[in-house]
């Protein structure tokens, strides 16, 4: 049979699928039976590249959040090792543990969750943009919340979820994209 011979196709499904249908379509309107020629199997493949893909972005958010929980792991250790058992001022010793997490994020979130071959320059000047940006929306976010019954604490949880979110995209079709992406 003809992948758009409707007789035959119909012929096959007992005659319950429309004129025009494909061989896959009578394949499927009779349960399977039928085997698969032609454009099905070009359907099949074309989902299976489509379900990898889907695969490979979702493991690009895996990464990306495991990342960024190492990060704040990173910069919460180092500050409570700096405040707690060398004794810094907190103020010195939050600003180092969250450079010293920066620098991991950047370099790990580079290589690890975007794999990317994109050249630093252009990387290391838009994560700063980005950092800069999150700086001043976190801010704004935990003083406007503070005045809120969510309290400073609560807005601090939203304007990480807020902040992770975006970062997400923006590091994934601007600061490590592809050139194919950009394009």
């Amino acid at each position: 049979m003809s992948d758009r011979d409707p007789d035959a196709a119909s012929a096959s499904s007992g005659g319950n699928i429309s004129p025009g249908a494909t061989s896959a379509d009578a394949n499927a309107a009779s349960g399977g039976s039928v085997p698969a020629r032609g454009t099905s199997s070009l359907r099949r493949v074309r989902q299976r590249i489509i379900d990898s893909r889907l695969l490979l972005q979702n493991r690009a958010i895996v990464r990306y959040l495991v990342v960024g929980g190492l990060s704040f792991v990173i910069d919460f250790g180092l500050l409570a090792l700096f405040e707690e058992v060398f004794h810094w001022q907190t103020w010195i010793a939050t600003a180092v543990a969250f450079l010293l997490s920066v620098i991991f994020n950047y370099i790990a979130q580079r290589t690890y969750s975007f794999d990317s071959n994109t050249p630093h320059g252009k990387t290391l000047v838009r994560y700063v943009i980005l950092l800069a940006f999150n700086t001043v929306a976190t801010s704004v976010i935990v003083s406007l919340g503070a005045k809120t019954p969510l309290t400073w604490a609560g807005a601090k949880i939203v304007a990480t979820g807020m902040t992770t979110l975006w970062n997400y995209f923006v590091f994934k079709y601007w600061i490590f994209a592809s050139r194919r992406l950009r394009s």
